[in-house]
């Protein structure tokens, strides 16, 4: 499985950093969290909003 990862999406195999799958609870967008985040320089992706 890495190895086609690694074919389809190299940059997600070769990074330095992690990616935080961050989502919209408000605990996690709180102000100290948010700016404990950026000063980590944690790339965040956040889930979709609901429909």
């Amino acid at each position: 499985m890495i190895q086609q990862l690694a074919i389809k999406q190299p940059k997600l195999v070769n990074r330095s950093m992690p990616i935080l799958l961050h989502d919209n609870a408000r605990p996690h967008t709180a102000r100290l969290t948010v700016a404990k985040l950026r000063e980590l320089e944690l790339e965040t992706l956040r889930h979709p909003p609901f429909v």
